[in-house]
């Protein structure tokens, strides 16, 4: 298998594994990352939001308002520019935090039985290199597309 079809799988099983352990709590396994960064990054923008999580602007879109519609974040309008949505956690998305933590950390235990504390190391260094890389392409990309 190629490396872009390992990550995939991995990505399908992680979404199916959240998918289920979300389920009696209103979220998806797509979905819980804007709740992360809601409660993290409080009145962030939805431009703000899209770039911190790499997606584009009218998924980000959809999927705030599917949140807003199940509780779990509210919108404001920024005072000094009316053009900007500042995203809130409810109180809904910071009592489940906890949870959704919880299942990540599930997860990472999972994928990771089989590895010593070294090889998750190397691990999370080959990682960080590939996310660079990705990421300074989307940057790229991104800022090429809105210009």
């Amino acid at each position: 298998m190629k490396i872009n079809k390992k990550i995939s799988v991995l990505e399908r099983c992680a979404i199916d594994y959240r998918n289920k352990r979300f389920s009696n709590i209103g979220l998806t396994g797509s979905n819980y990352y804007y709740v992360i960064c809601v409660c993290k990054n409080p009145g962030i923008s939805q431009e703000d939001l899209a770039k911190r999580i790499y997606v584009n602007k009218s998924n980000v879109a959809r999927n705030l308002k599917t949140l807003q519609k199940d509780g779990f974040i509210y919108k404001e309008i920024n005072e000094t520019d009316k053009r900007i949505n500042m995203i809130f956690p409810t109180n809904k998305a910071l009592n489940v935090l906890p949870k959704i933590k919880e299942v990540i950390s599930d997860w990472n235990n999972i994928i990771l039985k089989e590895l010593d504390n070294d090889t998750i190391n190397n691990l999370e260094k080959i990682l960080e290199v590939l996310v660079g890389n990705a990421t300074e392409y989307f940057n790229k990309e991104y800022i090429e597309e809105n210009n």
